[in-house]
């Protein structure tokens, strides 16, 4: 299984307002050698320096960055401690390559895209834009020529002071005081090895690439695995090893072993990298440094800012060269796991097929395919790392859509035989716009097919099966090569294991239809001997039968051996012509003849029938006339034959299980005898008694009315008082075993009287009792009527009808009779059908009650008015008034009516049961309006429209006014609204007990003028 790597994201926020000691925050040192000179370098210190702090008041960038670096160097073969100044680099700078020159100083990238640093402001006192920690990278240069070999140089700068709250440092006592701690690197040279010109030395160095990976100051997130490509690289070609060491402090240009700072959290105290467990930060025992290629892991556990030095030993042909070191600062903060899935090009994979998230391919195989990255949560992926290099030797991957939420992939490889199983092709990626989010890493199956084998060459004898075991990718094609057996002697040919049963020897061959694997396996066929046995035959019981085999193609050489089985009747089963002796039964034998220099047995078999003779199952028997008798036999066998005497009433007389049918009665002898040539016959006989049958006569059929009895009268002959008697069925008779019973069924029934002899024959005959039915009469009468009414009732179905009660009948002996009830009634009739049987059915005629309507008094209206007219009684249906003049409807039981001249209106409807009434009612309409006015009024409170005060006006009219005057004159209402009326008041307050006048004047519909003037008193 190849090794599956997950890379987590360094994308990280830090915590806003940070205080910071310095900007120092980490770096290494290199050297290069001077190119045509011996022992003369040029020195790089690359400063990675935090670009703003907050002071406690504001935000400080004074100092700026160092314009030179003091690096101090010794070696351990004289006391003397030398000093180089490391001026700043003007101008560009180039990264490791092919990263393009950039001006020194740029700020450093972090792995996120969207984040902005404190490196974003504007000096010298605005506040950075951002609030999480930025840094930037300065190089500092120098150059030297040693003044001597020696096998031990150290090359180191020191700056005062690392950033403050570094978790994983301790000093002065406090741990996380990191702030008074200086930042160290080193560089070691050996240049006294002649051997190996390491006076000739470049030192490696880490690369930083820009990939998120590999930067010195990442942000990375907690609890996510995180993945450091911390590799390097020497210009000489030499062998690196990489491990991780201690962050150290120094202050001052001197020999002394710089002092160990890092702070084991968990066990309380500062430890150096060994006693941390190899744990350098916070992180549950997950750091994994791969020293081939530095490569290191971890899945970190706390926020906050953490220190990390890793260190490059160089060697040229296992000599040591010299050393490197980094000191990295990590920052640590929670993120939000980002979801990420595949989706595999399916349809333009070349050299092998896909299918869901595997691709299968073949070794040698060109293999080129397609894959796309993308995450619901995902705004911007970016790809941070993949294990191509790593596990898939040879292979390319190229990556495209950058800076989308589709990332878009493809990969060439070629795998070879040493990769045939399950590769894993690990890529993490990330959102490179929220630096929330933490990385994913997805994975691809890449399934290489492995080479197809079966089983090896085999030998085996004709006639017998040999299976392969065939080991595969689960695709087979069998084919067999020309001369052999073909595919036929095949069990199947697209499975692994088929059973091969060739009759010569065969070659056969297994295709691996994906790759073109293919393998073979040859059966040999060593020959059976070719055998010519007795053939089989036919003996008698107690005699004796020569037996016999003969092989065909004898060998010339050697001799074979012969098993005869099963022993039984053989005098010898070892021997080639055994003599079967006395047999009782059949019997089968198989002979087995082998080879004593092949081995390879042939067999052959011979039934030997023997005939053991016969005995009739039947004894003599009696049966009567008309039966027959089914012979059976004990023993017997169809090679016999047969033969009937006599052959009278015999089905088949060369049968040995004949039907015999003698007749009449009397007794008949028969004898059969069974022939086979060389054998004696076989004899024997039976006696069959042949029985008369009783004659049985049933009488005549009979017919009755349903509900009448009738007495059977049953004969036979010759009469006998030895006979059992049955009729059947026997449910309608009073008694079922005498000759003549009474039937009394309700039901037309068939009757069958059987007579039984002593010995079991049988006579019978049937007779027919055919029952008439008395529900023959069919009566159409039931009848509602409303009183006085007449109706005609009839019936048929019968003759000689009669009904009753007679009363409101006319003609009571009639098939239809006419009746006028005066309330409801029940008439029956009754009548005989042809046979004389009777029935007799009833109709009832109920009579409902009669119809009452009645209008009420005759109506008056006036001009415009209308009135309700309403015909109240029984009667519910079919309204109907006449004329429809003036009605709001014609069809109801109470219509509005308003004629224009006086109208007589007739109203008819009926009841329920259809009785119908009749009415009248005369709607008067007076030809003029009429006025009037009360002579007295109690207004109450009021507050009551009831209560006031206004005209009784009948008909249509137009007010010109209605005036109210108290006794003094004063006029205390007024309207011309014929709707409006006094309520007592005046001026909102009521007035007293008293008589008013009142003045009225109205214009009727017709033109007319009426005037009124008169006295009401008001009363309180």
């Amino acid at each position: 299984m190849k090794k599956i790597i997950f890379i987590l994201s360094i994308i990280s926020t830090f915590f806003a307002q940070k205080s910071f000691a310095t900007h120092t925050a980490g770096g290494e040192l290199i050297y290069d050698l001077v190119p045509g000179t011996t022992n003369q370098y040029q020195f790089t210190f690359k400063f990675y320096r935090a670009c703003a702090y907050w002071t406690g008041t504001q935000w400080s960038t004074s100092s700026g960055e160092p314009n030179s670096f003091t690096m101090c160097y010794f070696n351990s073969c004289s006391p003397t401690t030398y000093s180089l100044v490391l001026n700043k680099v003007v101008g560009n700078i180039t990264p490791t390559p092919p990263n393009p020159p950039v001006p020194n100083g740029t700020v450093m990238g972090n792995g996120c895209d969207s984040i902005v640093t404190l490196c974003s402001y504007t000096p010298p006192s605005s506040a950075p834009a951002g609030t999480q920690p930025g840094y930037e990278e300065w190089w500092y240069q120098g150059t030297v020529t040693l003044p001597t070999t020696c096998n031990f140089w150290k090359f180191y700068v020191q700056l005062c002071c690392r950033n403050n709250g570094i978790q994983n440092i301790v000093f002065g006592g406090t741990p996380g005081n990191s702030g008074g701690a200086n930042i160290y690197v080193e560089a070691t040279l050996d240049n006294s090895q002649a051997s190996v010109n390491s006076n000739l030395n470049s030192s490696a160095r880490f690369t930083y690439n820009g990939s998120p990976t590999s930067i010195p100051i990442p942000y990375i997130c907690v609890n996510s695995p995180y993945v450091h490509n911390g590799g390097g690289m020497d210009p000489d070609g030499d062998s690196l090893v990489y491990e991780t060491i201690d962050p150290r402090h120094q202050t001052a240009c001197t020999q002394a072993v710089a002092q160990n700072i890092l702070y084991n959290v968990a066990a309380g105290g500062p430890y150096n990298i060994l006693n941390t467990g190899g744990n350098p930060i916070a992180c549950g025992n997950t750091y994994n440094l791969n020293p081939n290629n530095g490569v290191f892991t971890l899945t970190p556990t706390t926020l906050g800012q953490w220190v990390i030095s890793q260190k490059i030993s160089e060697y040229r042909n296992g000599v040591l060269v010299g050393t490197v070191m980094r000191d990295m600062q990590f920052v640590v903060d929670n993120c939000v796991p980002m979801a990420a899935n595949t989706l595999l090009d399916s349809l333009n994979i070349t050299g092998g097929t896909a299918l869901l998230d595997t691709v299968r391919t073949c070794p040698g195989a060109n293999l080129n395919f397609c894959f796309d990255i993308f995450s619901p949560n995902g705004i911007y992926i970016l790809p941070l790392f993949d294990n191509h290099v790593a596990d898939f030797p040879g292979s390319s991957i190229t990556y495209s859509n950058l800076n989308d939420s589709t990332l878009h992939a493809c990969m060439t490889w070629v795998p070879a035989i040493a990769d045939t199983g399950i590769n894993i092709l690990s890529v993490t990626v990330k959102d490179s716009l929220n630096c929330q989010t933490a990385p994913s890493t997805v994975q691809l199956k890449l399934w290489v097919n492995k080479d197809i084998r079966t089983s090896n060459d085999t030998t085996i004898c004709q006639g017998q099966s040999t299976q392969f075991q065939t080991f595969g990718n689960g695709s087979y094609n069998w084919i067999a090569l020309p001369g052999g057996s073909g595919t036929n002697s095949l069990s199947c040919t697209n499975c692994p294991n088929p059973i091969a049963t060739p009759n010569v020897t065969t070659t056969y061959v297994v295709l691996d239809t994906m790759c073109n694997f293919t393998d073979t396996v040859t059966v040999t066929i060593i020959p059976a001997p070719s055998l010519t046995i007795t053939p089989d035959t036919t003996t008698c019981i107690n005699s004796t039968l020569q037996l016999g085999v003969t092989v065909n193609n004898p060998l010339p050489t050697g001799s074979y051996s012969y098993n005869w089985a099963p022993a039984t009747y053989l005098n010898n089963t070892t021997i080639p012509n055994p003599t079967v002796n006395n047999p009782t039964n059949p019997i089968s034998y198989t002979v087995t003849v082998t080879s004593t220099i092949l081995a390879c047995p042939a067999t052959a078999s011979v039934d030997v029938d023997v005939l053991l003779g016969f005995k009739l199952a039947n004894s003599d028997t009696t049966i009567c006339d008309g039966d027959d008798v089914q012979i059976n036999v004990i023993g017997g066998n169809p090679k016999y034959t047969y033969s009937w005497n006599p052959a009278t009433f015999v089905s088949n007389p060369a049968s040995i299980t004949p039907i015999i049918a003698p007749t009449p009665s009397g007794v008949y002898p028969y004898t059969v005898t069974a022939s086979f040539p060389g054998c004696p016959d076989t004899s024997d006989d039976i006696a069959i008694t042949v029985e008369p049958l009783p004659i049985v006569n049933a009488g005549v059929d009979e017919e009755i009315c349903k509900g009448d009895t009738v007495h059977l009268l049953g004969a036979v002959t010759p009469p006998s008082n030895l006979y059992t008697y049955l009729w059947t069925p026997g449910a309608d008779l009073n008694v079922n075993d005498v000759l003549n019973p009474i039937f009394d069924g309700l039901t037309s029934t068939t009757l069958t009287l059987s007579a039984t002899t002593p010995m079991g024959c049988k006579g019978e005959d049937i007779m027919q009792v055919t029952v008439r039915d008395v529900d023959f009469l069919i009566i159409d009468g039931n009848r509602t009527l409303c009183p006085r009414d007449t109706t005609i009732l009839s019936v048929v179905g019968g003759f000689n009808y009669y009904w009753w009660p007679k009363e409101y009948i006319i003609n009571d002996q009639s098939s239809t009779i006419t009746v006028q009830p005066i309330n409801t009634t029940d008439y029956y009739v009754a009548g005989t059908d042809i046979k004389g049987c009777r029935d007799t059915v009833h109709a009832t005629v109920v009579v409902n009650p009669e119809g009452i309507i009645f209008t009420g008094d005759d109506k008056t209206i006036y001009p415009g008015e209308s009135v309700m007219i309403e015909a109240n009684g029984n009667c519910s249906l079919n309204f109907n008034w006449f004329p429809p003049n003036g009605l709001s409807a014609s069809n109801i039981k109470n219509p509005i009516a308003q004629p224009s001249v006086t109208t007589q209106y007739i109203v008819t409807a009926e009841t329920e049961g259809g009785c119908k009434a009749i009415d009248t009612i005369v709607v008067y309409v007076s030809e003029e309006t009429l006025v009037e006015l009360p002579n007295a009024f109690s207004p109450g409170s009021g507050t009551s429209i009831n209560d006031e005060l206004k005209p009784i006006i009948k008909g249509i009219a137009k007010m010109n006014y209605f005036k109210i005057y108290n006794r003094w004159g004063q006029e205390v209402f007024s309207s011309t609204d014929i709707n409006k009326g006094w309520n007592g008041q005046f001026n909102g307050k009521p007035q007293p007990m008293a008589t008013y006048v009142y003045m009225l004047d109205i214009v009727t519909i017709s033109g007319k003028r009426v005037q009124k003037k008169g006295n009401v008193t008001l009363i309180r």
